[in-house]
């Protein structure tokens, strides 16, 4: 791992791989693992906490050899998402980025093999590792789409009537009043990527509402 790290400090490493399809999934998915197994390592050699954004990468299709169909990439992230997971759980501090999900298939992709992010597309993803990176760094707290927000009351003062934002299941100290003509639903608790719930939202300060309907779920307040 010295061609990727030093004694430097370092904030953020970002490491592509690039796979071969013909290799059976699940081997990828190991050929990761080893990797991760080599960051250990380094943590262990240096002294040094690292942090990985691992990510569930986008899907598409290609006809040339080895032909994919939709789907492929898919499976093979579940792989991906199946080794992390087993590795949290016996310490491995690694925050997955949901790529793939972040996309609208195949309208997000375009080209001959359909396997290029359309322009759209590429906002999406960049959209998807910047509100990782801002969760993990404090920034971002909330989102509704693929949309981010620092405080809970922005959030709210760009909804349109029906819509649901989601909040990182953290300590926050965002007010909200509100006070709109709009129905709308809060949940709380998510990951960094909003992928899954990691238990609930602490709202260190008040919730007003003088005009319309706020829905809200697994928000503590304190």
């Amino acid at each position: 791992m010295s061609r990727f790290f030093s004694d430097s400090p370092i904030t953020i490493n970002i490491i592509q791989i690039a796979s071969i399809f013909s290799t059976p999934l699940d081997e990828i998915a190991d050929d990761i693992s080893l990797l991760l197994d080599k960051v250990d390592q380094f943590e262990i050699d240096r002294g040094r906490h690292v942090t990985v954004f691992l990510a569930r990468i986008i899907d598409f299709e290609s006809p040339y050899p080895p032909p994919i169909v939709f789907g492929t990439v898919a499976l093979l992230n579940e792989y991906i998402q199946v080794m992390a997971d087993n590795r949290i759980m016996y310490g491995d501090d690694i925050i997955v980025v949901d790529m793939e999900n972040a996309l609208t298939y195949p309208d997000d992709i375009h080209g001959a093999c359909h396997c290029h992010p359309t322009d759209e597309g590429y906002q999406k993803m960049a959209n998807t590792w910047l509100a990782s990176l801002e969760c993990y760094f404090g920034v971002t707290i909330a989102r509704i789409g693929n949309e981010y927000f620092t405080s809970l009351q922005e959030a709210y003062d760009s909804a349109f009537d029906g819509d649901f934002i989601q909040i990182h299941g953290i300590n926050i100290d965002s007010i909200l009043n509100a006070n709109r003509n709009i129905s709308v639903n809060i949940d709380g608790g998510y990951s960094c990527d909003f992928s899954e719930k990691t238990g609930s939202t602490i709202l260190n300060s008040n919730i007003t509402i003088s005009n319309g309907t706020v829905m809200i779920g697994n928000l503590v307040t304190e």
